[in-house]
């Protein structure tokens, strides 16, 4: 419709309507997703659907009923007619609002409410000359309450050895981007920021005199003589900050989706930590989180295995879970392993359970693990 192809839009809307719904169990195709898989449907199959929501209109698609009338809480009726519609005249030729030639492939949500009769006439063959031009396709272009998009981070690394080189990005090029250090006051950001030690970063974006949002970033450089290596490829969607995500002191939340967990599934976790010396320590603490509503559950157990030299390891401590896999609620839980002895190296093993249990929504499917923190003390 947005390109003056609306031919395009009706072959694809009745194919979809068609062939992935059905009156059969499994009659919807995917998610409902809390009734807008059917929602779609319902104005789908009177001929038009709000693409945008709060942009005023609804796009026309195909109708595939030939008459629809709809109640309107004014008191009012819409009434929808497509007498010719079939199997086969899917296209729309040309469409009559109460009476008048309608040559939009959109219709206001406010001629809706007024109540009359929207009228198709359908056709066999792809008709290219109804809302083809410009002024009668649809747009959802923003003009009033304008907003500044909140920038981002385009590149640099939230926890670090030496130092990282922070690049600052927005969504809009003509946004200008003022960013402050600390407790310092605001600068206009021009080249990549580096930062070789600890700190707050402080952004926003400017732009038509209006601001964006502040966002807060904090940056945490890690001791240079500890080093990490994962035995086991995490999923990159859930990185955090890499190898160093475990150590970085930046501790996850109960929500996953903030970009501090770890994340593996179905694959145990196993890593090898360098002290960078021999210590002594007497616990080993990792956290893990549990959020079944989103397959991620706790480990069955945590190993902990400490050697002086890399190659001869011994069993430092074992815990194994006791929490139910069925809370509601998302639950951090730090397994802990205690002791007294001297090692440069840690080894951490925390098994998956592989499997979502038969009780969950997605039995059988695969397990996740999310782990973000590990304490020595």
């Amino acid at each position: 419709n947005h390109i003056g192809k609306p031919q395009k839009t009706q072959a694809k809307v009745r194919q979809i309507m068609d062939e992935l719904y059905s009156n059969a169990p499994d009659g919807l195709s995917g998610n409902e997703d809390c009734g807008q898989m059917s929602a779609w449907y319902v104005f789908s199959a009177m001929g038009f659907y709000p693409v945008t929501p709060g942009a005023g209109h609804y796009e026309i698609g195909t109708p595939l009923l030939p008459k629809a009338t709809i109640h309107l809480e004014n008191g009012k009726t819409f009434q929808i007619l497509a007498p010719k519609v079939s199997d086969k005249n899917i296209y729309i030729q040309a469409v009559q609002l109460n009476g008048k030639p309608y040559p939009y492939s959109y219709i206001k949500h406010e001629d809706i409410m007024e109540g009359g009769v929207l009228e198709f006439e359908m056709i066999d063959t792809p008709y290219d000359k109804w809302a083809a031009t410009v002024k009668n396709r649809p747009s959802t272009e923003i003009k009033d309450h304008l907003i500044s998009p909140t920038p981002f981070i385009a590149k640099g690394n939230f926890a670090f050895k030496d130092s990282t080189s922070v690049e600052l990005s927005s969504a809009m090029p003509d946004a200008a981007i003022y960013y402050s250090i600390g407790n310092s006051g605001f600068q206009q950001y021009e080249k990549p920021i580096l930062i070789d030690r600890g700190l707050r970063l402080t952004f926003y974006s400017k732009l038509n005199n209006t601001e964006s949002p502040r966002v807060n970033t904090i940056f945490r450089k890690v001791d240079p003589n500890i080093k990490v290596k994962l035995l086991q490829e995490y999923a990159p969607q859930y990185a955090a900050s890499g190898n160093l995500a475990i150590v970085d002191g930046i501790r996850g939340t109960r929500d996953f989706r903030t970009g501090t967990w770890q994340g593996y599934q179905t694959k145990d976790f196993e890593a090898i930590i360098d002290l960078g010396e021999e210590k002594t320590f007497k616990t080993i603490s990792a956290s893990f989180l549990q959020d079944q509503n989103s397959w991620i559950f706790m480990p069955t157990f945590v190993e902990y295995e400490v050697s002086a030299n890399g190659q001869d390891y011994r069993v430092f401590d074992k815990t194994t879970n006791n929490l139910t896999d069925k809370t509601e609620e998302a639950i951090i839980k730090a397994f802990k392993g205690t002791g007294l002895t001297n090692a440069r190296y840690i080894k951490i093993k925390a098994k998956n359970r592989g499997k979502v249990p038969n009780w969950h929504i997605g039995a059988g499917g695969g397990a996740w693990l999310f782990i973000d923190e590990v304490i020595v003390d």
